[in-house]
C-alpha cells in the first residue's frame, strides 16, 4: 500500500500518519492510494466517497465508512479497477474508518485559522492605512491647530467664532459646552444637560456648538427606544451622544444606561439569543468613556441624573430675546455674515488625534480645602469642577508644562477661566435650585415684605401665585413650574396645599446662603506665591492677580520648584489698537462675588497700559516700559515673534 499526497489539488497537507497523508481541499478531504485518488466529503452523519484515476471518476457512493456493508456497496460499484488495487482500497477504507473524523475536525480547524489570518491581516491592513491616513490628517492641519492652540487668547476666539455663529449672551454656556465636548478625548468625561423654557433655544445652541467639531465627534438622537443604545452597532468609545430634549431618551431603562455610560463608562448588559441549540445567554458590552448633552423644559431630572450633569440655563430675558430677534431678521434679509471658524476644528481635530489626553491639578487639594461638606452631592460636584480644569489644560496643552508621566500639568490661569464660566452653576449646582428658581424666591421675599407692614404678626403675611405673576411679569404655569423646586426642598412653603385652592405662600424653616463656595483667583494666588495672567474667555481682557510683596521661592503652575522650566512659545496674535480696553484684576480683598474690576490708580490704569503698549519695535515685539513696570504689571516674556500680551478685549466678531 502506497499512500501519497496530491499536491496538486491539495491546499496544504495537515494530518499525517506515518507515510500517510491527507489533503485539505475546499470540497473536503483528499486520499491517494497508489495511483488512486479518493475524496470524501461529509453529508450529516454519512460520507460521501470518489474514488477516480487521472482524473476518471471510477466510482462513488454515500456510505457510513465504519460499516463494513457501506465499504463493500462502494468497492462493488467501482469500474476499471484491478484486484491488487480494490485490495488496497479496501485496507484503507479501514483504516480510514478510524481516522477521517478527526482529519475532518483537523481540515475545518485549518480553515478557521486561515479565516482568522486573512481577517487578521485585512484588519491589520486597514489598521495600517488608518494610521498613516491619520498621520497624513495630522501633518496637514498641524499648522493651522498650532498657530491656534498656542494663543493665550484661544478660548476667547472660541467664544469670538461662537457669537458670529449667531449666538446671542450665552457665552459661558457655550464654553462649557466645548469644554464638555473636547472632554471626550479624557478618560472621564463631562454630560451636561441645558435647561429651559421652550423657544428659549436650547436646541439651537447645542447644534451650533456641535457644528465646532468634527463631525465624527457626536451621535445625535431625537428619540430612541429603551434598549436603543445597547444594541446599536455604533462605537460609542470617546463620543458624545446628544439627545434634543429629554423626553427623547425612551424610558426608564433608557435612562439607567445612560447613568451607567457615564459613571460606570460601558454598558454590560446580559441578554439571550435563540440558537439552534436553544435559548443562549449572551453580554453585550458597549465601552466608553462616553458623555452627554441633553435639553429640557424641566426644572429639575430624576436624582440620579441631575447629579451626574452640569446644570445650564438659557437666557430668557428680554434683552436677549430682542437680539435673537434682530439676528434673525438679519438671516432673513441675507445680511447676516458669519464669520469663518475654520481653524478651530482643526485644532479640536489635533487634539484628539495626537495632543495629551490626561492632565493633573497640583493645586486640587487647596480647592478642597475650601469646599463645604454638605450637601452629600458636593462628592460629585467637586471631581467635576476638576475634570473642567483639566479639560481646559488639554485645551491649551501646548501652552502648559508636563509632568514626568507626560500629562498635561493644569496652571492657575486653566483654574481661572473655568471659574469665570461656572462660578454661578457650581453655586446652584451645590444649592440645588436654578437662578429661575432663586429669582422667584427673591421675589416672594420682596412680595413677603410689603405684606408684612400690613400685618399684626410679620409672620402671618402670606402670598398667592397672582402676587408672584404680578412682581415678576410672568405667567402662572412660570411661576408655578420654576417654584416648585422650593417648595420640595423647603424653601418655601404653602400653608394651604390643594387642587382649586388659593395658595398661601411664605419662606420655609430652611434658609440659604449667599456665599461663594469656589475661591477667588487671588486667594489660591496667595497660597501658592503664584502671580498669573491671563486673557478673559468671556471679555477678551488681560486679567491678572496683584503683585505680591511677601518673598515666594519659584512656582511651577502652583507648585513650589527650584528649576521654573520654559514656557511654551504661543505665537504672536494681533489686537485691535481701537478698542483698547483697560486691563481688569481679580479680587483679593477676599470678597465673597468674585466679580472683576478696573485696577485702582497707581496699580495698572488704561494710561499706563496705553503707555506699556507704546514702546514696540519694527518687527512687532513689544517691550514693557518703566511706567507698566512702576505701576505693577508683570513683565512680559519677550518671543520671537514677538510680545504674546493682550491689553484689551478683542473686536467682537472678528478671530
Amino acid at each position: 500500500m502506497n499512500i501519497e499526497s496530491d499536491s496538486q489539488t491539495s491546499i496544504n497537507p495537515h494530518a499525517e500518519r506515518g507515510n500517510e497523508s491527507c489533503e485539505f481541499t475546499p470540497d473536503g478531504l483528499a486520499y491517494r492510494v497508489g495511483p488512486v485518488k479518493l475524496d470524501g466529503a461529509k453529508q450529516r452523519a454519512r460520507w460521501r466517497i470518489i474514488v477516480s484515476r487521472d482524473g476518471k471518476v471510477l466510482g462513488s457512493n454515500v456510505i457510513n465508512v465504519a460499516d463494513a456493508k457501506g465499504r463493500r456497496e462502494l468497492l462493488k460499484g467501482l469500474r476499471e479497477v484491478e484486484q491488487e488495487e480494490s485490495k488496497a482500497i479496501e485496507e484503507f477504507l479501514l483504516q480510514l474508518a478510524c481516522r477521517i473524523e478527526d482529519d475532518w475536525k483537523k481540515r475545518e480547524d485549518w480553515f478557521a485559522q486561515q479565516a482568522n489570518a486573512r481577517r487578521n491581516q485585512k484588519l491589520n491592513e486597514s489598521i495600517a492605512q488608518k494610521v498613516a491616513s491619520r498621520e497624513q490628517r495630522v501633518r496637514e492641519i498641524e499648522s493651522k491647530a498650532t498657530a491656534f492652540l498656542t494663543s493665550p487668547a484661544l478660548f476667547y476666539r472660541i467664544a469670538l467664532a461662537i457669537a458670529a455663529l449667531g449666538i446671542v449672551n450665552e457665552r459661558e454656556n457655550a464654553l462649557i459646552l466645548c469644554l464638555a465636548i473636547l472632554s471626550q478625548v479624557t478618560t472621564k468625561s463631562i454630560s451636561v444637560v441645558v435647561k429651559g423654557d421652550s423657544s428659549g433655544g436650547k436646541s439651537f445652541l447645542v447644534l451650533q456648538i456641535t457644528s465646532l467639531f468634527p463631525e465624527d465627534w457626536h451621535i445625535d438622537f431625537t428619540s430612541m427606544s429603551e434598549r436603543a443604545l445597547i444594541y446599536d452597532q455604533r462605537s460609542y468609545s470617546h463620543k458624545t451622544i446628544v439627545i434634543f430634549e429629554v423626553h427623547g431618551e425612551g424610558g426608564e431603562l433608557a435612562s439607567y444606561v445612560i447613568r451607567s455610560l457615564i459613571s460606570e463608562g460601558c454598558i454590560r448588559h446580559q441578554t439571550v439569543e435563540s440558537t439552534p441549540m436553544g435559548l443562549v445567554g449572551h453580554e453585550i458590552v458597549k465601552e466608553g468613556p462616553t458623555n452627554f448633552i441633553t435639553t429640557t423644559t424641566y426644572p429639575e431630572l430624576h436624582d440620579e441624573n441631575e447629579t451626574r450633569l452640569w446644570s445650564l440655563l438659557v437666557d430668557d430675558s428680554p434683552e436677549t430675546t430682542k437680539k435673537v430677534l434682530q439676528n434673525q431678521a438679519q438671516i432673513a434679509a441675507g445680511t447676516f455674515q458669519p464669520a469663518k471658524a475654520e481653524d478651530i476644528p482643526f485644532a479640536f481635530e489635533w487634539l484628539k488625534a495626537t495632543g495629551a489626553t490626561e492632565a493633573v491639578v497640583p493645586f486640587a487639594p487647596l480647592l478642597e480645602k475650601t469646599m463645604p461638606s454638605k450637601p452629600l452631592r458636593i462628592r460629585r460636584d467637586f471631581p467635576r469642577l476638576l475634570q473642567l480644569i483639566q479639560v481646559c489644560a488639554i485645551l491649551h496643552q501646548r501652552q502648559r508644562s508636563r509632568d514626568g508621566a507626560g500629562r498635561v500639568v493644569a496652571s492657575l490661569i486653566d483654574y481661572a477661566m473655568v471659574r469665570e464660566l461656572v462660578c454661578e452653576v457650581f453655586n446652584r449646582g451645590v444649592i440645588g435650585l436654578t437662578k429661575k428658581t432663586l429669582d422667584l424666591v427673591e421675589a416672594l421675599m420682596a412680595v413677603l415684605n410689603g405684606k408684612a407692614s400690613q400685618c399684626a404678626n410679620q409672620e402671618d403675611a402670606q402670598a398667592s401665585y397672582s402676587d408672584l405673576v404680578e412682581e415678576t411679569k410672568r405667567s402662572k404655569p412660570y411661576v408655578s413650574k420654576w417654584l416648585h423646586p422650593a417648595l420640595e426642598l423647603g424653601l418655601v412653603d404653602n400653608t394651604n396645599p390643594g387642587r382649586g385652592k388659593t395658595a398661601a405662600l411664605k419662606m420655609g424653616r430652611f434658609k440659604l446662603e449667599s456665599a461663594n463656595v469656589l475661591p477667588t483667583v487671588d486667594k489660591l494666588c496667595q497660597e501658592t506665591g503664584v502671580s498669573i495672567e491671563w486673557v478673559s474667555p468671556l471679555t477678551g481682557q488681560l486679567q491678572f492677580t496683584r503683585p505680591f510683596t511677601t518673598l515666594h521661592p519659584p512656582v511651577v503652575n502652583g507648585l513650589v520648584s527650584n528649576e521654573v522650566p520654559q514656557s511654551p512659545k504661543p505665537q504672536y496674535v494681533t489686537t485691535k489698537e481701537s478698542t483698547r480696553a483697560p486691563a481688569v484684576h481679580a479680587l483679593a480683598d477676599g470678597g465673597s462675588t468674585g466679580f472683576l474690576s478696573n485696577r485702582a490708580p497707581g496699580r495698572g490704569t488704561a494710561e499706563n497700559c496705553k503707555e506699556a503698549s507704546a514702546a514696540t519695535t519694527e518687527n512687532g515685539c513689544k517691550a514693557i516700559s518703566e511706567a507698566a513696570s512702576n505701576s505693577g504689571l508683570k513683565t512680559m516674556e519677550v518671543f520671537p515673534n514677538g510680545v504674546e500680551t493682550v491689553e484689551s478685549g478683542f473686536e467682537e466678531g472678528s478671530i
